[in-house]
């Protein structure tokens, strides 16, 4: 292991849990309710279907009912739960964003520390598909600058055409004339799968080889 990524390991781990703690929660509680509303379904089914079945006794009927009511409850306050979850990620994303573009600076400042400029350093995985694929080590160097000049809106013609790339590759939330004063930073993170500290220091190592 690198002694950079030694070095920074406790501040990319926190910053990664403070970016990815409620996103977590978020998707547990939405897995949760996908599946719950699936039983909900079928016990409404049941229900509808019970009084052409000669083989269910009226007990049967109403513990099924009580059961579905219960059910359609905690789907209710399982859709509370996840509104107000959305809500404080929402009203967090300034921050969220700021903790982002953090971790692109360690890893920015590490190619430069390492390597003294990005044209010395290995490329690293590849990030998107076909022609318009784009390098790892410049993800992180472009969306950086991205994420630091975000509201001037005056990029380099390296920042735009790496954004270009990732817009055609990776979708229409690279887009730069789409997300005009936008910071990035975020969207960069999350298409790095850098959910985890594992993964990111995974990707980081290999640009120091």
């Amino acid at each position: 292991m690198h002694q950079y990524v030694d070095d920074t390991e406790y501040a990319v781990r926190g910053l990664i849990d403070l970016i990815t703690t409620e996103e977590r929660q978020l998707t547990q509680l939405q897995s949760h309710y996908e599946g719950l509303s699936s039983k909900e379904k079928d016990l409404k089914q049941w229900l509808l279907d019970a009084p052409l079945n000669d083989d269910v006794v009226p007990l049967q009927e109403q513990a099924m009912a009580i059961t579905w009511h219960k059910t359609r409850e905690e789907l209710a306050d399982l859709q509370k739960q996840i509104m107000a979850l959305q809500s404080s990620i929402d009203a967090k994303s300034v921050s969220i964003d700021a903790l982002c573009v953090a971790i692109l600076q360690i890893a920015k400042q590490g190619i430069s520390t390492v390597h003294s400029n990005l044209s010395k350093c290995p490329d690293g995985r590849i990030i998107g598909t076909g022609t318009d694929a784009e390098k790892l080590k410049n993800v992180i160097w472009q969306a950086r600058n991205q994420s630091v000049h975000y509201e001037e809106g005056n990029f380099s013609s390296a920042v735009t055409t790496c954004f270009a790339k990732l817009e055609a590759s990776c979708g229409s939330q690279f887009s730069l004339a789409l997300n005009s004063g936008k910071n990035l930073a975020h969207d960069v993170i999350q298409e790095l799968g850098w959910k985890d500290y594992s993964k990111y220091e995974s990707d980081i190592q290999s640009l120091f080889c």
